[in-house]
């Protein structure tokens, strides 16, 4: 296959994830449904095997994954996640329990290192997953990138679900407290200007997508520095999200900086490339063996979130359902987070304030959760469980 024709086909199937996403309301999630098709492809020949080799995505997205992590500290804001100590809190007990759980419970019911490697692919994202592949590959367990994969694929499906039916109660709960007539809120933004340590470049460069990148790649650079100077006790990836967040606070990277310089779309079609990489040489048995040890981590997991928020959200005064939701942020993130809380908010609301007083109270909490579960909790907990493989 020539190499336009596979970097298009491939571009096609990311694209019908979408439509699928969008019209399941994300219940279908792109993941889910890329995967599927990857699979009937390569297993009925449709698909060359080597279609991400020839269309140049794997050597791409190789050097790419450590921008894209620097960029996702970029994306953090760290006043939010401070005024909601009670939600990084619970996010970080929860993610704790699920660690747990797969470390010392897993390995009774499957395989250890697939019990291991669950616990941050449950809780977190893609990057969670691609760590979780590399370290599989560093021991000579190819097969967990691909159980990696699946079980990444598999996330929305428990995810939304639980996710909807708990904030459905919660946005009951404060209807009926918003009745007695609370005063409406509103999700507060920065007004005044921030200042920065570093001042912001002169106009005509300050949105130069070539400029924008080579700071993404200085910073990129720092990071993996600073992470061999360490031996690699932190992990590279690790190093370029602190990296990203530090400098991004002090204004020499720009706020999504990615995604202002035009550039984070493509280089997530290269990350997912590498993901589903996997899938092009496995087995159908191989496959089928997976699925038993991918609902027993499923199964655990949950086990391990739920009465775990709970209980936190009981000490720091959150209601169940609250709590839990904010923790099953863990298995999709942003934008899966936002968009269930604009659809409950509608969905429960009898008039445009009520809509936003509930909205006020469920998305902050909500996008504080994906942010520090996917995007910080199980990049770090992917670091520490690569270490115990």
């Amino acid at each position: 296959m020539d190499g336009f024709i596979a970097l298009t086909v491939v571009c096609v199937i990311f694209a019908v994830g979408d439509f699928l996403s969008l019209k399941t309301k994300a219940m279908c999630s792109v993941m889910f449904a890329a995967a599927v098709l990857f699979l009937i492809g390569f297993h009925t020949g449709i698909l060359p095997q080597d279609i991400f080799v020839v269309s140049m995505l794997l050597p791409v997205g190789g050097i790419l994954i450590a921008f894209v992590i620097t960029h996702m500290g970029t994306i953090l804001n760290l006043r939010e996640l401070l005024e909601q100590w009670k939600t990084l809190i619970i996010c970080a007990a929860a993610i704790t329990g699920v660690g747990c759980m797969m470390y010392f419970i897993g390995p009774l019911f499957m395989d250890r290192v697939y019990a291991i490697s669950s616990a941050p692919v449950f809780s977190g994202g893609i990057v969670a997953t691609l760590l979780m592949s590399e370290a599989g590959d560093t021991i000579g367990r190819a097969d967990l990138g691909v159980f990696a994969a699946l079980m990444f694929a598999m996330q929305g499906f428990v995810g939304y679900p639980l996710a909807s039916f708990c904030l459905r109660k919660e946005a009951k709960r404060l209807k009926k407290q918003n009745a007695s007539g609370a005063v409406v809120q509103s999700i507060s933004s920065e007004n005044t200007k921030k200042k920065y340590l570093i001042p912001p470049l002169p106009e005509e460069l300050r949105n130069s997508s070539n400029v924008l990148l080579a700071k993404l790649g200085i910073a990129t650079c720092i990071a993996i520095g600073l992470s061999a100077l360490t031996g690699g006790y932190v992990h590279k990836y690790i190093m370029c999200l602190l990296v990203g967040i530090i400098l991004k606070e002090i204004g020499f990277l720009d706020d999504s900086i990615m995604k202002k310089a035009n550039a984070f779309g493509f280089a997530m079609v290269t990350i997912m490339a590498i993901v589903f990489g996997n899938l092009a040489t496995a087995s159908l048995a191989t496959l089928l063996s997976m699925a038993v040890p991918i609902l027993i981590a499923f199964a655990l997991g949950l086990t391990a979130l739920i009465p775990v928020s709970i209980l936190a959200g009981r000490l720091l005064k959150i209601s169940p359902y609250m709590s839990i939701a904010v923790s099953s942020c863990t298995m999709f993130g942003f934008p899966g987070d936002y968009i269930i809380s604009v659809e409950v908010s509608k969905s429960l609301s009898e008039s445009e304030d009520e809509q936003k007083y509930i909205l006020s109270c469920i998305l902050p909490k909500m996008l504080v959760g994906g942010f520090a579960t996917v995007t910080v909790g199980s990049v770090i907990m992917a670091g520490i469980m690569a270490s115990f493989l």
